[in-house]
């Protein structure tokens, strides 16, 4: 039998509304219909996809939560009540804030995939600044060699608003900016340099056409400089890293700045909206 129609059987007995029903149905068909996939092989990318359809048609940051709890319920349904071995492809980084778009980020098959055809040295130094950093790509353009302390393998510089700002390099972009310093002109006036004209510093938008042209032999639409930036800092919230912490290594002056990749990590705030979202759905439904 049909899971979906087995699902609607069972939210039934739970006492849902008719309006609940029609629109819990509606939403995972538009689903299904999108990913062209058996349950059994939906991935968290599938639901990603999902997500981004919806918002270039202008959908609803209310309309997309929705549909994602929906698809999430289900696949919970499979597995406890259908006893089906399957993860649930629903994740809380996939929600979207209300009145404000999460910013976007690489998703990991794209990021491998763009990193396995860059070869060139200066090439990697660049986007590692800004992907495992979170530079921004002006930062980048100006830096100067007196900013890398080698010693202390930090960056020290002025950043946006003229605030002071002190990276951390991890041994694999300290190894690449080593590598960078041996093989750079020593005419150069800023730390990276132009190919073309090495007395000449390289421009904010060669970096960002370098981007975009890495990006199209990758087969990843839409890459600009940013997306590594928020990349890192979507990254840094997962793995536990303060707001406050982030907000210095990002050089934000208001930790509201920083909110916005965070606001759904907090375990107490993803309990809280789920618990939540079961008790009104059906309200909100019914408008």
């Amino acid at each position: 039998m049909d899971p979906v129609e087995t699902f609607k059987s069972y939210l039934k007995m739970r006492r849902y509304s008719q309006h609940t029903l029609i629109h819990y149905m509606s939403d995972l068909k538009l689903f299904n219909e999108k990913t062209q996939k058996n349950w059994q092989e939906i991935t968290r990318q599938d639901v990603s996809n999902f997500v981004s359809y919806q918002m270039e048609n202008g959908f609803r940051p209310t309309t997309i939560n929705r549909r994602l709890y929906v698809i999430k319920v289900f696949f919970e349904y499979l597995a406890e009540e259908l006893g089906w071995k399957i993860q649930n492809p629903v994740k809380f980084s996939q929600l979207i804030r209300h009145g404000r778009r999460l910013p976007p980020i690489l998703e990991d098959n794209k990021l491998q995939k763009l990193l396995k055809i860059i070869t060139d040295t200066r090439d990697q130094a660049i986007i590692a600044l800004m992907l495992r950093c979170g530079l921004r790509v002006g930062e980048v353009a100006n830096l100067r060699v007196e900013d890398l302390n080698l010693f202390a393998r930090e960056l020290r510089f002025v950043g946006k608003g003229d605030k002071e700002r002190v990276i951390p390099i991890p041994d694999e972009i300290f190894d690449l900016l080593l590598q960078c310093i041996k093989i750079r002109p020593k005419e150069a006036p800023k730390f990276f340099w132009n190919k073309k004209q090495p007395m000449e510093t390289v421009e904010i938008n060669s970096i960002q056409r370098l981007i975009k042209r890495y990006g199209k032999k990758a087969g990843v639409d839409d890459l600009h400089c940013h997306l590594f930036r928020h990349t890192f800092a979507r990254q840094m919230i997962e793995k536990g890293v303060e707001k406050t912490a982030l907000r210095d290594l990002m050089g934000h002056s208001n930790i509201n700045s920083t909110d916005v990749y965070g606001k759904l990590s907090d375990p107490f705030v993803k309990k809280a909206y789920f618990e939540a979202m079961d008790k009104i759905l059906g309200e909100q439904l019914d408008d």
